[in-house]
């Protein structure tokens, strides 16, 4: 996974991209990330964007692995951490941890326009800056049910994207 910048892009034009937000649980990000690992596979012209919680970057990195991503084309999938929440702490109520959906949903409304608007967006787990100018703006966005709030805002600055819901 790009995470560091120090893979290059390969030398077959990205003219597709599409945008996974995902929430923080291993249930959701395990059979999104083999969606995604089998569609890069599949297509050389595919860049895929991870949208996730600061705090869970290594995490979903870890679940992409497992879902056996071709080393030839990790390259393509950016995997980003929004915010600078903490995971939550053992006991959150429900009420709690739907306030922290919530506010991670918003984190990742606000990486979504810095992605399309400004052309770079910064990891807030490993302050690496994305440059995104020579990538198309996302086609598709996945956006897991419990980011839900994030498609207005995707609708509301790119009206042509597809958005897909997932669980």
């Amino acid at each position: 996974m790009s995470h560091s910048g120090s893979q290059p892009m390969s030398a077959t034009r990205i003219n597709k991209h599409f945008l996974l937000a995902t929430t923080i649980a291993f249930g959701h990000i395990r059979s999104q990330s083999s969606v995604v690992c089998k569609l890069v596979a599949a297509d050389p012209t595919l860049m895929f964007t991870i949208f996730c919680a600061k705090f869970f970057v290594p995490l979903v990195e870890q679940e992409l692995v497992r879902s056996t991503v071709d080393p030839s084309s990790a390259h393509r999938i950016r995997v980003i951490g929004t915010g600078n929440h903490g995971p939550p702490a053992s006991g959150t109520t429900i009420e709690a941890l739907g306030n922290m959906m919530l506010e991670l949903a918003e984190d990742e409304s606000e990486a979504y326009r810095k992605l399309v608007k400004e052309g770079s967006l910064t990891c807030t787990a490993t302050g690496h800056k994305f440059d995104y100018h020579d990538i198309p703006k996302p086609a598709q966005c996945q956006i897991d049910y419990f980011c839900g709030s994030l498609a207005p805002v995707i609708r509301e600055i790119t009206p042509e994207v597809v958005i897909v819901f997932s669980w």
